[in-house]
C-alpha cells in the first residue's frame, strides 16, 4: 500500500497542509551549447518543458500554490506561458540568485504565511507526475522529507585517479535522486541554517536535511522522469512524449 493511500486512510484525499511547489528554472543551460541558453524553454514537440512540470503541479490534488523561479529576462516571458496555459495555481515568478540555492531560498521569501511545506522541482525535468507529485507529499507530510528515486541499472565501477577501477558497488541500495523533493517548511529551514554555519554546499535540496542529522524517505520514481541538460536530451523528451501520448 503506498504511502498516499496510507495517510489517506479514514479521511478525505483532498485534506492536507498548505504545500507551496518551487518550480526552479533560472538555470543558464551551460550543458545546452551554443542557442540553448534557456532550456526551459526548449519546444518538445512544440510545447515548453516547463509547461509540462507546471501542468503536472496545477494537477497535483497536494498542491496549493505554485511559484517560478526564473531568470530575470525570461520572466515577462513565463507569465505570458501561464496566461496562455491558463494555469491557476501559479502565485508568483521571482528572479532568481546566481545559484539553485539562492533560488530556492529567494522563493521561500515569497511563500503564503500558510505554508506548512515546500515541494521543489526542476524546471527542466518535464516528465514527472501527478501521481509522483503527491506520493512524495504525504511521505513527507509523514516523514518530514521525502523525494523519488530511481533505481540503478548499470553497474558501478569505483575508478582510480590513473583511471584503473578500483573495485564494483553493489548497486543493491543505490538509486538516482530525483524531483520533486519535498519538506517540512520548519525541518527545511532549521537544516539550512545549520549548513550555513558549517559553511556547507550541498548538490540537492535532499543534502541538506541529511547533513543536518535527518532522514529522507524515498518514493521509487519513474525512469521517463528524466532531466533536460544536453542537446540529446532534446530527442529522447520528444519520444518519451510521443510514447507517452500513444499509451
Amino acid at each position: 500500500m503506498g504511502i498516499m493511500n496510507l495517510f489517506n486512510r479514514g479521511q478525505k484525499k483532498e485534506e492536507h497542509p498548505y504545500t507551496t511547489a518551487i518550480i526552479a528554472a533560472a538555470g543558464n543551460g551551460s550543458r545546452m551549447g551554443l542557442g540553448f541558453k534557456d532550456k526551459q524553454l526548449i519546444l518538445i514537440n512544440g510545447t515548453p518543458v516547463i509547461s509540462y512540470s507546471i501542468r503536472a503541479f496545477e494537477d497535483a490534488t497536494t498542491i496549493d500554490e505554485i511559484i517560478i523561479v526564473s531568470k530575470e529576462e525570461n520572466i515577462l516571458r513565463f507569465a505570458d506561458l501561464v496566461k496562455d496555459f491558463e494555469f491557476k495555481k501559479v502565485s508568483k515568478i521571482i528572479c532568481g540568485g546566481q545559484t539553485r540555492t539562492q533560488s530556492v531560498f529567494n522563493a521561500i521569501n515569497e511563500l503564503d504565511e500558510k505554508t506548512r511545506y515546500i515541494s521543489i522541482h526542476d524546471g527542466a525535468r518535464p516528465f514527472v507526475n501527478s501521481n509522483t507529485i503527491n506520493e512524495v507529499n504525504y511521505a513527507a507530510y509523514k516523514y518530514n522529507a521525502a523525494a523519488c528515486y530511481v533505481k540503478i541499472k548499470d553497474t558501478i565501477k569505483n575508478i582510480d585517479n590513473a583511471g584503473f577501477v578500483k573495485d564494483t558497488i553493489d548497486r543493491t541500495y543505490l538509486g538516482a535522486v530525483q524531483t520533486p523533493q519535498a519538506f517540512s517548511l520548519k525541518l527545511y529551514l532549521a537544516c539550512s541554517s545549520l549548513a550555513q554555519q558549517r559553511g556547507i554546499n550541498y548538490s540537492d535540496d535532499c543534502q541538506i536535511i541529511e547533513q543536518g542529522g535527518k532522514k529522507v524517505y524515498l518514493i521509487e520514481g519513474s525512469y521517463n522522469n528524466i532531466k533536460i541538460t544536453t542537446k540529446e536530451d532534446i530527442a529522447l523528451a520528444e519520444a518519451l512524449q510521443k510514447a507517452v501520448n500513444n499509451v
